[in-house]
């Protein structure tokens, strides 16, 4: 995967005409004195330089080496930036679907010989100030990265990482807790029933439940028989259960050697510490030979599969089938190849006025395009597939010959050049953006072709691939001649078709039953009493209080008493409040601005999020949808329109609502960028109602798709809302049931109607501009502020003028505890307990922040996802919000964590905590509080949420210093009122309930859905 598909949003300047000179003097002299003796050839602290290559477009200088003895690969970015990344890799291609390579990448994480301590990765995310801290299974590799600004920090995360890769314990009971084991419903009691838990089987299974996903796996799976693609990577439940720990430890054994890793380095920290920690490490190994990937046979004719998936409860009965055209493309190791699939991907789907759009999504044949849809270069051989969901299965051979006819219209008349240079527009403004995580997006961009064998500096070249593309696209038949080639004439095509049936999740659900059955039967008396003590065995270990001290740490006084302040200024231009940022950006300007309603009718406020969606989706008065969408990628960077809900940091009873507009655009586009966007926000024309119902009905179906992968903070939305006015309206705008809303929009066939309500809303916003506060956000180099201003006042006021600030209206908010039980047809469970808190400012705001931390760490954690399996709970306190919440996510047992949630309670107000407790929660805290921000974001806290520098300041002085019995007062005064909270729980109903309804309702549950 190149760099230009990765960096979308995420890198500095792309077509600067820097001369290679004037880039490497942009580098500090610190960092090209780190570099200077690295010459191709040269040996160093255990290994070779390959290559010395600048990279001018991005700043930085990019190293090759080779370990000597081992042969481990090494890249190395030197750059300016403070924000320091690590990642080690590995090729974990597997044979099979027990989920090997995910297991293992979980119990390497659970202690290592110089580490032994259970889970010291979640004990590090307490010890680390880490920008970012994480470890993924792919299909065909594991990687561990981390990112620090502090140096300290940076050596103390790649010991441990280091160690846990190549010294982990790997314990059987740790390959029972994170993978799989059969165990007691109850643990204490062999007479309960038997079950399958672990944390990889409970992922997995609520990984699967998503229907994208699942389709997606399913066809990948297809589309490369023979070949570790054709496996789950991350596991299948029905084959986990298959997998041994002796399997697990000779995979280890195999695999995670430095012979078969490819180590990532970032940032301005001297690289030659870097080489002699990491030889340190891999010196002691003997190289190895490493398998290659295989790639998969190409076929001699076209395929076609059908399989099944569950219903969709949301969906429109008889419309629930999925259907997709795939094709084998080209090798992924192709970095300019991929690069034009990739333009050639964007040129056929991705916009309103695109062929496969107009064809297949205006038509409302299908609810929106399938998962899976577009080009993916992930395996060794990328492939691209087009096709929809949400039709019938009458129409997939309709579907599929509407595809193949796009492709020959293509073939035979082209693109408009037009819209290729919009695409190299939006190349060029969005690789500009200055961001916080480009070192781990390059380190993204490159792993999966460095792991499948090509050069890893050549996908982050991006002036070579740029050049040649400017060069060549323009020659006759560019893409045409790949049409023909890929899609018109390829025999390795496959149709791969899902329908829906009815007992999908019962026959899964039975056959679980059914394997728990026969080994019931078929186990002697000995073997059942070695479960039974083994379930005992592993409770013990997770109760085992442990000691954390030989882990490395940060201190409290490594974290900065102050806070960076935002040098901001502000001033009115014709009754706006604008707010200034100057910084650099590499030329961007960034505009947003908030309008205020005072006084939105409450039966309106369901429709605010599709109606902005709207804004850019129909056309207007002056522009046909074509014309406004080219428009708009030629001139900005796309333009976003959001509902928007803040509360007072000061008055939780004091909610501001409205419409946030943002954009961004080039020097030589700001009042272009200006009028466009005055444009957007008053002209929609309305008249486009099949475009209208096309956009309804893709937008509930995304909705709908975000369920299984979201759950838990659909949950927490959900519990909140009962609790505040602020979080009613964010339900409405963001919650579940804004996705049970349109999703009745979508089965409302009467358009009219809701262009009617959209017109009230435009009215609403329109007829009262005048009295509706309106403020404007400016984020640009100093060079630009002026005409910033300048196109403010003159292309975007003069045509939506700011009002005065009406005194906002009353309103009485009465609290509504519930508990809301939400059926939907996944295989797993999400739940979440919320209470009402304090707002930012109030002194107890920062103790319950803290208390959050610790119940996870020391609590929550152990509890929900150690003993009971689930792959994650845990506390969350937002000041913004004002709302304490529980979560568990991926659960096989929700209600069983709400009364978990409820001993936390009891556990935290009487707890004694220690001082390295406090301490560790501090720095877990101020990690993420003190994270780089993109360029974009500056000043955004006080724009958007009146978020003061002094408010921040006196945040951060509070946090440093609650202790032990703060935390003991505030979950006491806060939390310990069971009645006054609200639960919700996604996922399946126990059978009992459905049994006898009586039960639930004697709980006190309303059962929705």
């Amino acid at each position: 995967m190149n760099i230009l598909n990765v960096l979308k949003k995420e890198s500095p300047s792309l077509l600067n005409k820097y001369t290679l000179n004037c880039a490497r003097r942009t580098l500090s002299d610190k960092v090209l004195n780190n570099i200077k003796k690295y010459k191709v050839g040269e040996k160093i602290n255990g290994f070779e330089v390959q290559k010395v290559k600048p990279i001018k477009e991005f700043d930085l200088v990019a190293l090759q080496l080779n370990h000597i003895k081992t042969g481990a690969q090494y890249v190395h970015i030197a750059n300016d930036d403070s924000n320091n990344v690590f990642s080690i890799a590995f090729q974990t291609a597997g044979k099979d679907s027990t989920g090997v390579t995910h297991i293992l990448e979980h119990t390497s994480l659970c202690g290592s010989k110089k580490y032994p301590v259970r889970d010291p990765f979640f004990k590090m995310l307490n010890r680390t100030l880490a920008t970012f801290m994480n470890a993924f299974t792919a299909a065909d590799c594991t990687f561990y990265p981390f990112s620090t600004e502090n140096e300290k920090d940076y050596y103390n995360l790649m010991d441990v990482y280091l160690d846990a890769t190549f010294n982990p314990l790997l314990r059987e009971l740790d390959f029972k807790q994170e993978g799989w084991r059969v165990e007691h419903t109850d643990p204490k009691d062999k007479n309960s029933p038997y079950q399958f838990k672990g944390v990889v089987y409970n992922e997995m299974k609520g990984s699967l439940s998503d229907q994208g996903r699942l389709f997606a796996t399913r066809l990948q799976q297809q589309m490369h028989p023979g070949t570790t693609y054709a496996t789950v990577s991350g596991g299948d439940p029905e084959y986990i259960v298959e997998l041994t720990y002796d399997e697990l430890k000779k995979f280890h054994k195999k695999h995670y050697h430095p012979s078969n890793s490819k180590i990532f380095t970032y940032g301005n920290l001297n690289i030659d510490k870097h080489l002699k920690f990491i030889d340190n490490y891999i010196s002691k190994y003997e190289p190895i030979k490493i398998d290659k990937i295989d790639n998969v046979k190409p076929w001699t004719s076209p395929r076609k599969v059908h399989m099944m998936c569950p219903p969709d409860p949301m969906g429109k009965p008889g419309k629930q089938t999925k259907m997709c055209v795939s094709f084998l493309i080209n090798d992924g190791n192709d970095i300019y190849e991929s690069f034009v699939m990739q333009v050639l991907s964007h040129l056929l789907l991705s916009g309103e006025s695109y062929p496969m759009h107009k064809a297949l999504i205006e038509s409302n044949i299908g609810s929106d395009y399938s998962a899976g849809t577009g080009y993916d270069d992930n395996a060794r051989m990328a492939t691209f597939s087009v096709g929809l969901q949400g039709i019938k299965t009458s129409d997939v051979d309709m579907v599929e010959q509407t595809i193949m006819d796009v492709f020959k219209d293509c073939q035979k008349n082209g693109f408009d050049k037009k819209q290729i240079e919009a695409y190299l527009h939006q190349t060029e403004l969005n690789l500009k953006h200055k961001t916080a995580s480009f070192g781990l997006n390059i380190m993204e961009s490159m792993i999966g072709n460095w792991i499948h064998g090509a050069d890893p500096i050549d996908t982050i070249d991006v002036n070579k691939i740029l050049d040649r593309f400017k060069k060549e696209y323009t020659q006759p038949g560019f893409f045409e001649k790949r049409i023909e080639k890929y899609f018109l004439n390829n025999k390795h095509r496959l149709t791969f078709v899902m329908e829906p049936f009815d007992d999908y999740n019962k026959i899964l659900a039975d056959r679980e039953k059914q394997k728990l059955d026969q080994l019931s039967k078929m186990l002697t008396k000995a073997e059942k009493e070695k479960i039974y003590k083994e379930g005992l065995e592993l409770l013990e270990f997770q109760n085992q209080k442990e000691d954390a001290s030989v882990l490395p740490t940060l201190e409290l006084n490594d974290i900065s008493k102050n806070i960076k302040r935002i040098d901001l200024s502000h001033e009115i231009i014709d009754k706006c409040k604008v707010q200034v940022r100057e910084t650099a950006t590499n030329g961007i300007s960034y505009f947003g601005a908030l309008r205020i309603i005072e006084d939105f009718p409450d039966e309106l406020r369901p429709y605010l999020p599709i109606y902005c969606k709207s804004l850019t989706a129909l056309g207007t008065k002056n522009k046909t949808l074509q014309q406004l969408e080219h428009e708009i990628r030629m001139i900005t960077d796309g333009i976003g329109v959001s509902a928007h809900v803040s509360t007072d940091p000061s008055d939780l009873d004091k909610v501001y609502e409205g419409i946030y507009y943002e954009s961004s655009c080039l020097e030589k586009d700001i009042e272009k960028m200006y009028d466009l966007m005055q444009e957007v926000a008053r002209e929609t024309d309305y008249k486009n109602v099949d475009k209208l119902k096309t956009l309804i009905i893709g937008e509930s179906t995304g909705l709908i798709n975000t369920l299984a992968q979201s759950g838990h903070s659909y949950a927490m939305m959900h519990a909140n809302a009962s609790l505040t006015r602020g979080q009613s309206i964010n339900e409405f705008f963001n919650g579940i049931s804004q996705v049970y809303f349109m999703n009745q929009l979508a089965a409302n066939e009467n358009t009219q109607e809701i262009i009617d309500i959209f017109k009230a809303i435009s009215t609403l916003l329109m007829d009262t501009i005048e009295k509706r506060m309106l403020k404007a956000s400016i984020i640009t180099t100093p060079n630009l502020v002026s005409r910033n201003k300048e196109a403010l006042k003159n292309k975007f006021l003069s045509k939506l003028p700011a009002g005065d600030h009406a005194v906002e209206p009353f309103r009485i908010f009465t609290p509504r505890y519930a508990k809301s039980f939400f059926s939907l047809p996944f295989n797993i469970n999400f739940a979440a307990k919320s209470f009402a808190g304090v707002p930012y400012t109030h002194e107890d705001s920062a103790k319950l922040q803290v208390a959050a931390k610790l119940m996870s760490t020391h609590y929550l954690h152990p509890e929900i996802r150690e003993k009971n399996g689930a792959y994650g709970g845990g506390a969350v306190y937002s000041g913004l919000d004002g709302t304490f919440s529980f979560y568990s996510y991926r659960d096989p047992k929700p209600l069983n964590s709400s009364e978990v949630f409820k001993k936390s309670v009891e556990w935290a107000a009487t707890k004694k905590f220690t001082d390295r407790e406090i301490k560790e929660a501090k720095l877990s805290l101020f990690s993420s509080i003190d994270a780089p921000r993109n360029a974009s974001a500056e000043g955004i806290s006080l724009f958007k949420y009146n978020i003061t520098d002094d408010m921040r300041q006196a945040r951060r002085e509070k946090l440093l210093s609650v202790t032990s019995k703060d935390v003991n007062d505030v979950v006491e005064k806060y939390l310990t009122k069971e009645k006054k909270s609200s639960t919700t729980v996604l996922g399946v109903i126990p059978e009992e309930w459905k049994k006898d309804k009586k039960i639930s309702q004697d709980l006190g549950w309303e059962v929705i859905g």
